[in-house]
């Protein structure tokens, strides 16, 4: 499975599962190309597709054909990149040709097309913090011929982590990712992690 990096304050749990599921999206998919960005704290459903700000306050979302998601670069703790071996169908870790997320303003944001930039990449946006504050995060945007189209999923530990608040993603299908990854079919090879943006 591809492996995150851990800090201090990640629920290891969390991030397991966060693991499981970005594999098996991976496997499910036959993706290639693959890039984790660890944010720093937990973000919510509204990132989902959010593109920019008009009029300095009303944000502008998007289904299809998605940009890279406004986070400013402080917010990034790591971004890292998996490769499929086309001849082992492993995934090694390898370098970023470019961050995932750059400093411009809300209006220049909103023509970053993920299409553009990554166009064959599967992107993942997962939280930090997941061990003080009992929530956690990943965000799901998957490669297609029309663009970037994505998926949210919302954590809490009530006892044991579980799904709360997906937008656009089943609790049953994440149950599937899970399940495809800890079959054992997606071999990974080694780490690395850019540090921050």
């Amino acid at each position: 499975m591809i492996k995150l990096p851990v800090d201090r304050d990640d629920d290891e749990h969390f991030v397991s599962a966060v693991e499981a599921v970005i594999s098996g999206v991976v496997e499910t998919h036959r993706i290639h190309d693959v890039i984790a960005v660890k944010v720093d704290n937990w973000f919510g459903s509204k990132w989902l597709g959010f593109s920019h700000k008009t009029l300095g306050a009303l944000g502008v979302h998007r289904r299809e054909d998605l940009p890279v998601p406004p986070f400013v670069p402080s917010r990034v703790v790591s971004e890292s990149r998996f490769v499929r071996d086309s001849d082992t169908a492993s995934f090694d870790a390898a370098a970023l040709d470019q961050s995932v997320h750059v400093p411009q303003s809300s209006p220049e944001n909103k023509s970053r097309r993920l299409s553009l930039v990554f166009p064959n990449t599967a992107l993942f946006w997962w939280c930090g913090r997941s061990a003080p504050n009992a929530r956690g995060a990943l965000m799901c945007y998957l490669p297609t011929q029309g663009g970037h189209t994505g998926w949210y999923a919302g954590y809490r530990r009530e006892g044991g982590w579980s799904e709360s608040d997906s937008v656009l993603v089943t609790e049953a299908e994440l149950s599937r990712f899970v399940g495809r990854a800890r079959s054992g079919t997606l071999p990974i090879r080694g780490s690395v992690d850019t540090g921050s943006a």
